[in-house]
């Protein structure tokens, strides 16, 4: 007979002791940290999914019935799977959540229910608000499904709309270099290009940089700041201008004008200030830590420059005889050093551009690191077996100052 669990903690699966005593709320409470409650699917733009992306969504068979179409889901630390599609009798009846148009808007749900030992399709009638609240009844353990729309004295004339929840997803490691040694991802997986060393999105069966699915806004962002204190000057000079008129033709307000002058001089100054921060500063060149490395050429050459709290670098990385880089890529030799006053807070990554003495691009892999003292290491993966074929290194990246 298995030993009884203490009752200050408990501990399982185990075969044998207090661990083997494993009771329902205990798989609960463990199967609840594996997964946030949620359908198995992905969102998309419109209201009704695309094919492979139906689970659990309904579809409208008549004014009074919906077909549930398979799928599965998790709430609470239970499982559900509906493994054929189940029609759903629908209630379009009752005299209040009507509106203007007798139209109320309906919420199905998929609740568990544990007086009766299952789960259950419910239909909450006038649940959904006009288009800014949705209203549950068992928060957290139901989840919505299908928004439909009943017409009074008629029923649901329009398709359902999609109101699922989804389940999360883990971050999947890949190769990434050879795009057939890794998993078809399915739309919104993340993944790590360990390879790469870069931040992958699924998005239709391909995993792609994370750049090409999330906006990049730094250079949008200080365009923004430009132009806000652009205006903040303008309208101070307005102002300016205004007191100085002021001051001409009511010179009995003198004292009391010449404050409000000064004032807007004082702001005026503060905002010209704010602006001058965020002007470009010029191009300062990197220094050269090994005597036999040089710029590719005179248009490339390896430079540094701030933009506000932001450091851009560019130019391009070649031995000064002419060979291939080989012996330098991935021995963590130091190679260049950013100046003092463009170094980062933290340790930096960055993926770069390696060309052959053809100007062809090699696949992606290299890689360059940079510390707080600004001295920047190149690597390349260890199995990448043309890197004697690497004549010149380019340089297009960005990093914020602590």
């Amino acid at each position: 007979m298995a030993d009884t669990p203490d009752s200050t903690q408990h501990y399982w699966p185990f075969p044998s002791g207090p661990g083997q005593v494993v009771t329902d709320h205990d798989w609960e409470t463990m199967a609840t940290q594996w997964q946030a409650n949620g359908v198995r699917g992905f969102p998309e733009s419109g209201g009704v999914p695309s094919a492979g992306n139906t689970g659990l969504y309904a579809v409208r068979v008549s004014n009074t019935q919906i077909e549930i179409q398979p799928g599965v889901a998790h709430i609470a630390g239970h499982f559900y799977e509906l493994k054929i599609p189940k029609i759903l009798d629908l209630d379009i009846t009752g005299s209040t959540g009507w509106d203007g148009s007798n139209i109320r808007r309906d919420l199905v749900t998929l609740r568990l229910d544990r007086a009766n030992n299952n789960f259950r399709f419910v239909q909450l009638k006038g649940a959904v608000g006009t288009g800014t609240s949705m209203t549950l009844e068992a928060p957290g353990e139901e989840l919505p499904l299908v928004q439909i729309d009943v017409v009074r004295n008629v029923g649901v004339t329009t398709a359902p709309g999609d109101r699922r929840w989804f389940l999360g997803g883990h971050v999947r490691p890949i190769v990434g270099q050879y795009g057939w040694f890794d998993p078809s991802p399915y739309n919104g997986e993340l993944g790590v290009d360990v390879v790469g060393s870069r931040l992958v999105v699924g998005k239709n069966g391909q995993w792609v940089s994370a750049k090409e699915v999330f906006l990049n806004d730094t250079d949008s962002a200080v365009v923004a700041q430009l132009q806000a204190l652009q205006s903040q000057v303008t309208s101070l000079q307005g102002q300016l201008d205004t007191a100085v008129t002021d001051l001409d033709t009511l010179g009995w307000q003198l004292s009391g004008t010449q404050a409000d002058l000064d004032a807007a001089e004082a702001s005026l100054a503060t905002a010209r200030s704010d602006l001058a921060a965020l002007q470009p500063g010029p191009w300062t060149n990197v220094s050269f830590l090994q005597s036999n490395l040089t710029n590719y050429n005179s248009t490339t050459v390896l430079q540094v420059r701030r933009v506000g709290s932001v450091v851009f670098m560019k130019g391009a990385l070649a031995r000064t005889d002419g060979t291939a880089l080989g012996s330098y890529l991935g021995k963590g030799d130091n190679l260049l050093q950013v100046p003092a006053g463009f170094r980062p807070a933290g340790p930096q990554y960055f993926a770069v551009s390696t060309y052959n003495n053809t100007d062809l691009q090699h696949p992606p892999g290299a890689s360059a690191s940079m510390g707080t003292d600004g001295i920047i290491r190149l690597w390349v993966p260890p199995n990448l077996t043309s890197r004697s074929q690497i004549y010149r290194v380019e340089f297009s990246i960005s990093w914020m100052l602590g």
